[in-house]
């Protein structure tokens, strides 16, 4: 009987390449290799899933948790012989770090580079593709821009995370040694056409809040397409000259962007988690309020509003050094 591995990573590119470089580390076969993407808040739906194809090994990436995550991961895995390999960058409390290891999970967490670096350093892949990988994604997802492709390769990022359904193609992509393809180009020039247009349509729907010496400028992102949250926070947090962006969605939840705010913090008093600068948390507004968004954006602010106020007030807004 062959073994057959079931990755489960985050959906965007960092998750994806986490995903290429274990591949390639393991020499996995792609039709023995089972894909699946993810976020936090669904992980224990993803693990129950995972474990009904019986596999042999499941490889976490890229996915932090969160003290209301813990518990039940920690049930659901107990439960299972199967081996549990996770590679993270995200903080980890040292209670989650003992209750999994506890269970026999292989953790390997390093903050100090993104989970493509996480993966590539503790399987010790140092050729040149790899390398080049790592380099372009970390310079993407730790919002560092010091690699020439970092901002080509984001918007094929985007591009993907508008059609799900190619982050298995990407994947593939990538384990098979490629970094680029031809056919990108006009992928890049479109998206960054989209962008240009897209961003005054925000500034009728900004709203300013100052709580604890903390400028906050909040925003809908009512519309599909670029650009991605990121891009509009760093442009929101320019043009209004604000300590933390957040970016509300209409499906639910909220982003969480700053260059000098602790904004895991308040993401974590929200029932979310993920870096310092750049944090989120599942805040769903009722299906009454996601529809009407569509063409009153600002209604969403009401109770999330009341929410983030109620956060940064318990937390306060601490300052990076």
């Amino acid at each position: 009987m062959t073994s057959k591995t079931v990755i489960i990573t985050h959906d965007d590119l960092d998750g994806v390449g986490a995903a290429a470089l274990y591949i390639r580390a393991k020499g996995l076969s792609i039709a023995e290799t089972i894909i699946g993407f993810t976020k936090p808040h669904i992980l224990v739906d993803s693990l129950r899933k995972a474990l009904k194809e019986k596999p042999s090994r499941i490889m976490i990436a890229d996915i932090g948790l969160n003290p209301g995550l813990v518990n039940e991961v920690v049930e659901v895995l107990s439960k299972s012989n199967v081996e549990v390999e996770w590679y993270d960058h995200h903080v980890w409390d040292s209670g989650w770090v003992k209750a999994l290891t506890s269970i026999g999970v292989k953790l390997y967490i390093d903050t100090t580079t993104c989970a493509t670096g996480v993966v590539a350093k503790y399987l010790n892949l140092d050729d040149e593709f790899s390398l080049k990988l790592v380099k372009t994604i970390c310079a993407i997802d730790l919002w560092r821009w010091d690699y020439p492709l970092a901002p080509f390769l984001y918007r094929i990022g985007m591009w993907v995370d508008e059609k799900k359904e190619l982050l298995t193609r990407l994947t593939v992509f990538f384990a098979s040694g490629r970094l680029w393809d031809d056919s990108f180009n006009r992928i890049v020039e479109d998206f960054v056409n989209k962008e240009l247009r897209n961003y005054s349509r925000v500034d009728r729907i900004v709203e300013l809040l100052e709580l604890d010496n903390c400028r906050i400028v909040l925003a809908v992102k009512y519309w599909d397409g670029p650009p991605h949250r990121s891009l509009l926070a760093q442009y929101l947090l320019s043009r209004y000259e604000a300590d933390i962006a957040v970016i509300l969605r209409p499906w639910g939840g909220i982003s969480l962007r700053s260059r000098r705010v602790d904004v895991r913090r308040i993401a974590l008093e929200l029932g979310g988690g993920g870096h310092p600068k750049a944090s989120g948390a599942p805040l769903p507004a009722s299906w009454l309020r996601r529809l009407l968004s569509r063409i009153y954006p600002k209604i969403l602010y009401g109770p999330i509003k009341k929410k983030l106020v109620e956060a940064v007030k318990s937390v306060g807004c601490t300052y990076i050094d």
